[in-house]
């Protein structure tokens, strides 16, 4: 989860079906609908990322081990 951060106001429009599975969500584990879409967006850019990495990685055609890390 996230931590508490200091928080910038956004206006976003969902379609209606979306913000109705968003509702759903929101009562059924208890949490603010800003909390929910936090959490959402901070997996799908986690995912982002390590889409990138993949992408990257295979333009190079070198593939890293943890060795080389360190």
């Amino acid at each position: 989860m996230l931590e508490n951060l200091k928080a910038d106001k956004i206006m976003v429009s969902l379609p209606h079906s979306l913000n109705e599975e968003l509702k759903e969500f929101t009562r059924e584990f208890k949490v603010s609908k800003s909390g929910l879409i936090s959490q959402a967006l901070d997996f799908y850019f986690d995912t982002l990322d390590l889409e990138l990495a993949k992408q990257r990685t295979m333009q190079n055609n070198k593939r890293l081990n943890l060795k080389e890390k360190k």
